[in-house]
C-alpha cells in the first residue's frame, strides 16, 4: 500500500498540523507547457556503492552479513514534474499501488486555503476545493481515503465527490483492494487505532495494546495485515488471524532502541524508523539525530538496518537505498522527500523544495524499469 513514505518525519503526521512553510514563489506560469523530463541512468557499480550499508538483525541484535550475493543493477528512472494548475507550492500525500493516481495538498501552509488535487498518469484529473483535506491512500481503482486536519470527519474519495465514512472524529489511513479502510478515531486528544469493513461500515475498534492510551493504525496490506504506531513511539501489528502484539524494538550494540516507528508495510517486511539514546549510534554521518532507518520482517521477527538517505532523492528497495533522479534545474539546491511506493517498487511520488521556508513544494513522480 501507500502511504506517506516518509513525510518530513513520518508518514501522515506532519499533516496534522498545517506546515509553517509559506510560499512565496510563484511558478504557476514556469510550469506551463510541457512537463519536463529527465532520464538518468545508474550502473551496477553504483549500485555496489548503495547496496547493503547495514546488515541484518536476529533478536534485536545488528549481525553484518558478507555472504550475501552481489545487488542486481540499478534500474533506470524518470522523473516528471507534476503540473500544479494555478498553485505554487503543492505536498503530495498518497498514491495508488500502480502509482497511476497520486494525491496532494495544494497551499499546505498555515493561514492558507488549502486544496486537493488528483492526478492520473501524472496529469491533473480532478481538483477539489475542500479546505483542510488530505488524501491518504488509494486503491488501484482511484478510490481514496483521507481526512480532515482538525479530526472531524474521514471520507471516501471517487471521481472527485466525497463520501463521509461513518464515525465522528476519525481518520482514514489506508484502504486495501478488498475495500477495507484502517485509521484511528480521536477522543479527549488520543487516538484508537479503528478498522472499517467496508466504505459503508461502522468503524471497529483495534485491540489496543496493554498500557498504552493511544495508538494509530497507519498502513494495511492485501491479506488484512495492519501495522501501526503507538504514543509511545512503538510499533503494533494486527494479524489476519485476529491475534496482535508489538513490534520489538531494534539494538544497535547491544543498546535498544526507544521503539520503532513504522512508516509503510511492503512485502512482509515494515519499513521505519528507530531512535536511539545519544552516544548508540556511532556512525553519527549516518544517522540524523539518532534517527536510523529499519525494516522488520513479520514472518521471522528479524531486523535489517538500512542505509540512510542525506536528503538526495532516493527510495530504499529491499534493504537497497536507490537513488532518484532530482529536480531538472540543478542551479537550485533542494531537500527530497519520496512519500508513495508502488507495490512493484517501480513508482514513486513525492516532492521537493528550497532549503527555507518561503521555498515552495514542486510534486514529482518517478518511475524505473
Amino acid at each position: 500500500m501507500s502511504y506517506h513514505e516518509k513525510s518530513a518525519t513520518e508518514l501522515l503526521a506532519p499533516l496534522n498540523v498545517d506546515p509553517d512553510r509559506p510560499s512565496r514563489v510563484d511558478i504557476a506560469a514556469a510550469m506551463a507547457g510541457v512537463r519536463r523530463k529527465r532520464r538518468y541512468t545508474f550502473t551496477a557499480a553504483g549500485a555496489a556503492a548503495v547496496a547493503l550499508a547495514g546488515g541484518t538483525a536476529f533478536g534485536g541484535a545488528l549481525a553484518f552479513d558478507r555472504s550475501q550475493p552481489a545487488p542486481e543493477p540499478l534500474p533506470v528512472c524518470v522523473a516528471t514534474e507534476l503540473p500544479m494548475g494555478k498553485y505554487s507550492s503543492v505536498q503530495v500525500t498518497a498514491a495508488d499501488p500502480t502509482g497511476r493516481y497520486i494525491a496532494g495538498r495544494a497551499n499546505p501552509i498555515a493561514g492558507m486555503k488549502s486544496a486537493l488535487i488528483v492526478w492520473h498518469d501524472n496529469t491533473i484529473a480532478e481538483i477539489v476545493k475542500r479546505d483542510k483535506l488530505v488524501i491518504t491512500d488509494f486503491d488501484t481503482r482511484g478510490v481514496g481515503v483521507g481526512f480532515e486536519i482538525n479530526g472531524s470527519r474521514a471520507y471516501v474519495y471517487r471521481n472527485g465527490a466525497l463520501t463521509p465514512l461513518k464515525g465522528d472524529r476519525v481518520e482514514a489511513r489506508a484502504i486495501n483492494e478488498a475495500g477495507v479502510i484502517v485509521g484511528a478515531s480521536i477522543s479527549n486528544s488520543a487516538r484508537r487505532p479503528v478498522r472499517w469493513a467496508s466504505a459503508t461500515a461502522d468503524p471497529e475498534p483495534l485491540p489496543m495494546p496493554a498500557g498504552v492510551t493511544g495508538a494509530l493504525a497507519v498502513d494495511l496490506a492485501e491479506d488484512g495485515t495492519i501495522v501501526g504506531r503507538t504514543d509511545d513511539h512503538g510499533g503494533y501489528l494486527w494479524l489476519p488471524d485476529g491475534t496482535h502484539r508489538p513490534i520489538a524494538p531494534p539494538e544497535i550494540g547491544g543498546t535498544p532502541a526507544y521503539g520503532f516507528e513504522p512508516r509503510r508495510l511492503r512485502g512482509g517486511w515494515v519499513y521505519g524508523e528507530a531512535s536511539f539514546p545519544d552516544g548508540a549510534v556511532k556512525d553519527q554521518s549516518e544517522a540524523r539525530a539518532g534517527d536510523v532507518p529499519f525494516r522488520y520482517q513479520i514472518a521471522t521477527g528479524r531486523y535489517e538496518r538500512l542505509p540512510v538517505n542525506d536528503g538526495r532523492p532516493a527510495v530504499h528497495v529491499g534493504n537497497r537505498l536507490i537513488p532518484l533522479p532530482g529536480d531538472t534545474n540543478e542551479s537550485r539546491e533542494y531537500n527530497h522527500v519520496v512519500r508513495t511506493f508502488s507495490a512493484d517498487d517501480r513508482a514513486f511520488a513525492g516532492d521537493n523544495h528550497g532549503l527555507t521556508s518561503d521555498d515552495p513544494f514542486h510534486p514529482m513522480s518517478w518511475r524505473c524499469e
